[in-house]
């Protein structure tokens, strides 16, 4: 999520998908950045100052996908009354919009517990409960289960949807931050994210 240069086929040179802070960086901590650059440098896989022994594995490895990772890739939406459905190839999420609470606050999962509602274009989803088990991106950073995510899903035209994401955590993080990236459909100029 943050720009970087090639460190191997896994995880190729990006830029940074974080608007905000506008160095492009994510705000962690001193004890949550030392906590990443420890993950990243167990990785053995050419990052800076990296160990040369294996002592994390991405969690995507071993199939363990959650928010927010499942929505870089390719999606189908459908929108439904009181719900919208997210698809991927190998996963689903169903986003009530109906007003209803969310579930517990202490039951925690993969994807969270999302909420959604409609301002106009923009479908603004808040996710709760979320477990922390998996990471933001292959590189390592990280989130835990005190995370909130904001959503925001704005239709552009029929073949763009721009996304903003702004994530909220207090324990390892200096202040909210997000990401922005448009989503366009698949075939159509620029697709892919």
């Amino acid at each position: 999520i943050e720009e970087h240069e090639y460190v191997d086929v896994t995880t190729p040179p990006q830029e940074s998908y974080v608007s905000d802070p506008p160095d492009g960086k994510v705000p962690y901590t001193p004890w949550a950045l030392a906590k990443r650059n420890e993950i990243r440098a167990g990785l053995a896989r050419g990052w800076p100052g990296e160990t040369g022994q294996r002592l994390y594995s991405d969690p995507a490895a071993l199939c363990l996908v959650g928010m927010p990772r499942w929505s870089f890739g390719a999606q189908e939406i459908v929108q439904k009354p009181g719900y919208v459905i997210m698809l991927t190839a190998n996963t689903y999420r169903v986003i009530p919009t109906d007003g209803r609470r969310p579930i517990d606050p202490s039951a925690k999962f993969f994807f969270g517990n999302s909420r959604g509602r409609w301002e106009g274009e923009t479908l603004v989803v808040e996710v709760t409960g979320l477990n922390g088990e998996t990471w933001i991106d292959s590189a390592g950073n990280f989130y835990t289960p005190n995370t909130r995510m904001l959503e925001r899903w704005t239709w552009v035209d029929a073949n763009t949807i721009d996304y903003e994401r702004t994530i909220e955590d207090s324990t390892i993080y200096t202040r909210p931050w997000k990401m922005t990236y448009p989503k366009r459909r698949a075939g159509t100029a620029g697709a892919g994210g």
